[in-house]
C-alpha cells in the first residue's frame, strides 16, 4: 500500500518583511526545486524543474523558514540529501499570469492565539484594502494552514490569504475505527500517526500496534470500513 504525499499547498499566507529574510520572485504558479536548491548540487538524474508546491488562487506571497524549505525538499525527494541554497527565512513573491482571477482578502472573525492555525471558519472574506496593515503570518506544513506569529484580535486584517476549509485532526488524536462484518459492527480505538483530513485516508495505529490506512469520516466521527 502506498501513501501519496499531497504536495499542493492548501494555504499559503501573505508574509510581512522580517529581519534577515531573502526575497525570491517566482514567475508562475509553481515553486520549483531549482528555486530552493542550487542546480549544480543536484544529482544528474534530478531535474531542477521538479515542482515542490503550487500556490493556490488568491495567494501572492509566502514565507518559508529554513526548516520549511528542508521539509518541502525532503517530502519531494526523501532519498536524496539536499540543502537549501539560502539557509535563512525566504520570502517568495509569485508573479501571477495576466488575466488571473481577482484576489480575495480576509479578516479574523474571532481571536487567535499565537501559533494557532487559521481555517476558513475563523475568518470572513472582505474586499481587499491596500491601506490596511496586514498581520504577520507563517505557514505550517503539518496543518497546511497559515499560523499567527502573535496573538491576534478579531477584526485583524489577513490580506489575500488562502485558507483551508477545515484543519486536519492532529497526530496522536484518538479516533474510533468502525468495521462492519455482515450484520456485526466492531468499534476499535485507533490513534492517528499523521495529521488526518476529513474525507481522506490517513494512517492510524491500532491497540495491537498494527498500522493501517483508513478514511476519516467527513464529520470527523467514526468511519465504517468493510
Amino acid at each position: 500500500m502506498m501513501w501519496l504525499l499531497w504536495l499542493q499547498a492548501a494555504a499559503l499566507p501573505v508574509a510581512d518583511a522580517v529581519p534577515g529574510e531573502e526575497v525570491l520572485v517566482v514567475r508562475g504558479d509553481y515553486l520549483l526545486l531549482r528555486h530552493l536548491v542550487a542546480t549544480e548540487t543536484l544529482p544528474a538524474s534530478t531535474s531542477g524543474d521538479l515542482r515542490l508546491l503550487r500556490v493556490p488562487g488568491g495567494a501572492r506571497t509566502i514565507l518559508l523558514t529554513e526548516t520549511d524549505q528542508r521539509e518541502l525538499i525532503r517530502r519531494r525527494l526523501p532519498n536524496v540529501k539536499l540543502a537549501p541554497q539560502q539557509p535563512r527565512t525566504l520570502r517568495i513573491d509569485f508573479e501571477r499570469a495576466m488575466g488571473a482571477t481577482s484576489r480575495t482578502c480576509f479578516e479574523l472573525n474571532q481571536p487567535v492565539a499565537a501559533g494557532e492555525p487559521i481555517d476558513a471558519g475563523g475568518a470572513t472574506p472582505i474586499a481587499c484594502d491596500a491601506s490596511r496593515q496586514r498581520v504577520r503570518l507563517s505557514y505550517d506544513l503539518a496543518s497546511r494552514a497559515p499560523v499567527s506569529a502573535v496573538a491576534l484580535a478579531a477584526g485583524s486584517y489577513l490580506g489575500p490569504v488562502a485558507l483551508p476549509s477545515l484543519l486536519p485532526q492532529p497526530t496522536g488524536q484518538t479516533m474510533t475505527l468502525r468495521t462492519r462484518v455482515g450484520p456485526m459492527t466492531i468499534d476499535r480505538a485507533a490513534v492517528l500517526v499523521q495529521p488526518g483530513r476529513a474525507g481522506r485516508h490517513a494512517f492510524v495505529r491500532l491497540s495491537d500496534g498494527k498500522i493501517i490506512s483508513a478514511p476519516l469520516a467527513d464529520d470527523g466521527g467514526p468511519h465504517d470500513t468493510q
